[in-house]
């Protein structure tokens, strides 16, 4: 179970690595709406199991930077992980996915850098019939014009946020938390 769950970690994971920083600290009314639409998108995409959108989610600065480290191109990076997402959603059937529309709430890093959290809730059911849920927050970035996601619970997915946006280095953004359901 622990190897399925890392499986579904690391897929999780990938899908939502994130983004450059907005300039202004406070976001216009339009730009939240841009967000909430971004992520009402990723989750209708988690719905259908549109891997290409649910991929879609990672910024060219970040793609780039995993592709680096894993010695290929960004083009090929993405084909690998809309194909690894798929595996992955093989594994698991995915109850609900939840994002808090209603309760983003808009923060500054140290450095006055602007971003925003979305509260998650994600249930899942592994291949073996367990029902697992997982709750925390999910960071939200704007690159230029275009929103983009990351969860923040895991050492990996810190690890390389900080290092191609070290603004992010001592953030806390809470734990996270899986728990099996009643």
């Amino acid at each position: 179970m622990k190897s399925v769950l890392r499986i579904v970690g690391l897929g999780v994971s990938a899908i939502l690595l994130t983004a450059t920083l907005a300039i202004a600290a406070d976001y216009t009314e339009a730009e939240k709406q841009a967000l909430k639409d971004r992520v009402s998108s990723f989750q209708q995409a988690f719905a259908t199991g549109d891997f290409a959108t649910i991929v879609d989610v990672i910024p060219p600065k970040m793609l780039h930077h995993m592709a680096t480290r894993a010695n290929t191109d960004a083009s090929a990076l993405r084909t690998q992980l809309i194909a690894l997402t798929e595996t992955s959603m093989k594994e698991v059937v995915v109850d609900d996915i939840k994002m808090d529309l209603d309760q983003i709430r808009y923060e500054t890093t140290p450095t006055d850098a602007p971003y925003a959290l979305v509260p998650t809730d994600f249930t899942f059911t592994l291949a073996d019939g367990t029902t697992l849920r997982s709750e925390s927050m999910t960071l939200a970035l704007r690159d230029a014009e275009t929103w983009y996601l990351v969860r923040v619970q895991e050492g990996a997915q810190l690890l390389v946020l900080t290092e191609v946006y070290p603004e992010f280095k001592g953030v806390d953004f809470g734990k996270g938390r899986l728990t099996v359901p009643d």
